[in-house]
């Protein structure tokens, strides 16, 4: 089991989002199952893509957790992480809904059209100022990486809204407690 959230902030909600991923690698742990999280899964010169990947690749023999919040939906390594698992869930909702485990903190704001749209908007502005960089100065202003990315940006904008509004539309745990039950049902 993987986990994939939003951290490296000392604000109230990212010690917020800390608490809940530690609590969950806690009962995990409790549970004799281990959970693969970036911070315990990766020491100082591993490369952050590999460990991308591994996560969106995680939900094909497993199952990967998500904590949803705002800084994870304006996140491109979060976004980069949620794509993958959308990717190799075959871009199938019953799929992600089988084989991923999503607890939406209040910060992420996607309980309607607007809200989810927001991070759609963010993503379009994100994706236009690289589009006017590119367009500016030409592709090879970016390294083959970067452009991969600029790519799969098109998807966090033209993919966002129907991946958020599909989580809305799953009855989800509303206390860690339910979502603690729900991640090892």
């Amino acid at each position: 089991m993987t986990v994939s959230y939003a951290w490296g902030d000392d604000s109230t909600e990212g010690m917020q989002r800390e608490a809940v991923v530690d609590r969950l690698c806690s009962e995990a742990v409790t549970r004799g199952t281990r959970i693969i999280r970036d911070k315990t899964a990766m020491k100082i010169g591993d490369r952050i893509s590999i460990f991308m990947d591994r996560i969106g690749k995680g939900v094909v023999n497993g199952r990967v957790c998500i904590v949803l919040s705002d800084k994870y939906l304006k996140s491109a390594y979060c976004m980069h992480e949620l794509f993958d698992v959308w990717r190799n869930c075959r871009e199938d909702g019953d799929t992600l809904i089988a084989r991923t485990r999503v607890f939406v903190l209040p910060s992420a704001k996607i309980a309607t059209a607007v809200e989810r749209a927001q991070h759609v908007v963010h993503w379009q502005g994100v994706f236009k100022a690289h589009d006017a960089l590119v367009k500016e100065h030409g592709q090879f202003v970016l390294s083959d990486k970067d452009n991969v990315e600029f790519r799969l940006m098109s998807r966090f904008v033209s993919e966002t809204a129907n991946v958020l509004q599909l989580v809305q539309d799953i009855l989800r745990p509303q206390s860690f407690e339910d979502y603690v039950k729900h991640v090892f049902d």
